[in-house]
């Protein structure tokens, strides 16, 4: 059971770290103070992290709530939407915090969502990444029959 826990969390760890690095470094600009110098490249890397932790956590959500560990060998469109759920939940929970406790800022060309005065692009990440990641581990891992 470990071994197939650990073959199935790496290609979601994988997957999310570099799907969110790719976004993270696109959305630079979206930030006060961001850009493509290599000085943010550390900060991106440091957040592509946690963006990859927070996927596997919101795996692990959806298999508590779903008594499935291994729910990604028949993902279907409900654990999707409850996954992209949990994701905008959380997002929300830390880009309001981040910026009441100013960790960071949005320059002017952030889109905000008004009614939660937060910037859309960090939300749409956490919304679509976490799915993206899980629909492309399982079919990384059926196309080479390591889950069925």
């Amino acid at each position: 059971m470990f071994k197939k826990l650990i073959l199935i969390s790496l290609p979601i760890l994988s997957l999310a770290f570099l799907l969110n690095l790719i976004w993270e470094l696109s959305q630079m600009p979206l930030y006060a103070g961001g850009s493509y110098l290599a000085d943010h490249l550390a900060q991106s890397l440091y957040a592509t992290f946690w963006d990859a932790a927070m996927t596997l956590g919101i795996y692990f959500i959806v298999a508590i709530v779903k008594r499935n560990i291994f729910w990604l060998e028949k993902i279907n469109a409900s654990e999707i939407f409850f996954a992209a759920g949990l994701g905008l939940a959380l997002a929300i929970f830390i880009e309001v915090r981040a910026l009441q406790e100013g960790r960071w800022g949005y320059s002017a060309l952030m889109p905000i969502i008004r009614f939660l005065k937060v910037g859309l692009s960090p939300i749409l990440q956490m919304v679509i990444l976490p799915s993206a990641s899980f629909i492309l581990a399982a079919k990384f891992l059926r196309k080479y029959r390591l889950i069925y």
